[in-house]
């Protein structure tokens, strides 16, 4: 099977995220060996956003097109508490209703206000010739997941002394 251009730029856009993230989180990135379908581009097209469960049914996540076309993927979980987050399409931010972070969902989603201590996990997308969006992949574990916080925060301390 050959890819198309299409097809081949969001690989390639994914493999360059990988490679740009810092090694700590490039070890906790993964490729799962069942690709999630979780809709189409014509979908998101339309709507702007799909929502869905990823990387496991308790996990909410959602796929967004951003103003520059882009289409972007995170979890719902701030990595502060927990607590869903919600999405606003008009400034592009992600916004925690319990302690008021915000994400810049056009910026890998990067805290742009506290009190979370680091982005929402990013989620790899793919694209297949048809249309079909696929979850492959995520940059770091969800809040609640098996993974404790000290963990990650361990994790984060030793990449910062590198």
């Amino acid at each position: 099977m050959t890819l198309k251009r299409r097809e081949s730029l969001i690989v390639l856009g994914s493999t360059a995220f990988i490679a740009s993230l810092p090694p700590a989180a490039r070890a906790l990135s993964f490729e799962s060996k069942d690709k999630l379908k979780i809709g189409t581009k014509s979908q998101i097209d339309r709507f702007g956003i799909i929502s869905f469960s990823y990387p496991g049914p308790t996990h909410p996540a959602q796929a967004v097109k951003l103003h520059d076309g882009r289409i972007v993927a995170y979890s719902l979980l701030c990595t502060h508490m927990g607590c869903p987050v919600s999405y606003d399409a008009e400034t592009e931010r992600y916004v925690c209703p319990c302690h008021q972070s915000a994400y810049a969902a056009w910026n890998d989603a990067t805290v742009v206000q506290g009190p979370a201590p680091r982005p929402l996990p990013n989620i790899l997308l793919e694209e297949d010739q048809d249309g079909n969006i696929f979850a492959v992949g995520i940059s770091a574990p969800v809040f609640g997941s098996s993974t404790t916080i000290q963990q990650i925060d361990e994790i984060y301390a030793k990449e910062s002394k590198l």
